[in-house]
């Protein structure tokens, strides 16, 4: 596959306006790092991949020039075992020397009916994607270090006409991005798989993408563990792989999050104002999507709670600051849809969602 040219904010001197007298080479020295965590990581995943299935574009939904390889196909390590924990479980175990979960660590939190689950980004950062079944439904649970995606899905997509198949999907990372935005891979038993988009909640290339299939995207929080747990004291929570204990201490792509760079090209890029990687919780109310800045959030909740105009309807959120971790953010209202994600790959991928709200 030919790779796409790189837009112009591959120059990070030019991109964000700095000279080198002025700090252009604490950007170079970030972009070396940035790279070096790639490098790093790759390092990490074992025996060199198998080579990438065949992959059938002939209908393809998002621009073929925006498809990039961020990984080797297979090198991503897939977590089959799922197991979980009691929330006093997890309190006394410890992966090497350290806390199972700390303070401030995100999770991804889903509760449907009586159970709730805790997934760690701590381990998602590694893993990228979950198959998982709760309270009878088959989910996928994803997240997206490039992009800051973090989605819960249906594992049965849904046909054009609004049914469900019968049949879930099991997914897997692809390795493959679109924007620098994550893609899954499902896994037929015959014919050639699909690529999903998990921010665009569809197939987008393969033979999914030719019958324009589906993901229903469930409710879902991304949270503080302490946060999530005092919301459902019942919660349990995603164990870590056995194998991979020495990865869960490390924060590989913290490097990445801490500076405005891309390692992917992609375009378009939003309007200066607010930064590339700030994180967003994009709402849907009905058809209406507004999109709020978890920054600004915290910011107006002052450690409390802060109410905002959507459209006609006033939604009310809790914001909390995270130290060096990421601040968070939960809605407190009913609403139709919420995804959290980096502003740039959300831009990128949803234009027909990009209005502010704060």
């Amino acid at each position: 596959m030919k790779s796409a040219p790189a837009p112009p904010h591959s120059e990070p001197t030019q991109a964000l306006g700095f000279g080198f007298r002025t700090g252009g080479y604490a950007l170079v020295m970030a972009a070396i790092l940035v790279a070096a965590v790639v490098v790093w990581r790759v390092s990490q995943w074992g025996p060199a991949a198998q080579p990438p299935p065949e992959l059938d574009l002939t209908t393809c939904r998002v621009p073929r020039e925006t498809l990039q390889r961020g990984a080797p196909h297979g090198a991503i390590p897939r977590m089959t075992k799922i197991r979980t924990l009691s929330a006093s479980e997890a309190d006394g175990t410890k992966i090497r020397r350290g806390k199972f979960l700390v303070k401030g660590d995100l999770v991804i939190g889903v509760a449907i009916g009586e159970e709730a689950v805790a997934y760690p980004l701590r381990f998602l950062v590694w893993h990228e994607v979950i198959n998982h079944e709760q309270g009878g439904v088959p989910l996928t649970i994803s997240y997206g270090p490039w992009d800051g995606g973090a989605g819960v899905f249906d594992r049965r997509p849904l046909r054009p006409d609004g049914t469900r198949a019968d049949a879930p999907l099991t997914f897997a990372p692809s390795g493959m991005l679109s924007n620098s935005a994550q893609l899954l891979q499902d896994e037929p038993k015959t014919g050639p798989p699909s690529l999903w988009s998990p921010l665009q909640a569809r197939a987008v290339t393969g033979p999914a993408a030719d019958a324009n299939l589906t993901l229903a995207r469930l409710p879902a929080e991304v949270l503080r563990w302490e946060d999530w747990r005092e919301l459902h004291p019942e919660t349990r929570v995603l164990a870590h792989d056995d194998q991979r204990l020495k990865l869960y201490g490390r924060s590989p792509y913290s490097t990445y999050r801490g500076s405005d760079l891309i390692r992917f090209p992609v375009a378009p890029l939003p309007p200066a104002g607010l930064p590339r990687k700030a994180a967003i919780l994009a709402v849907r109310v009905g058809a209406s999507w507004k999109v709020y800045p978890v920054d600004r959030l915290v910011a107006a909740a002052k450690g409390g709670t802060t109410e905002v105009a959507h459209g006609e309807q006033r939604l009310r959120f809790r914001a909390w600051d995270n130290g060096e971790k990421p601040a968070t953010a939960q809605i407190l209202d009913p609403v139709d849809e919420v995804v959290r994600a980096y502003w740039f790959a959300w831009y990128a991928a949803r234009k027909d969602a990009r209005d502010l709200g704060l």
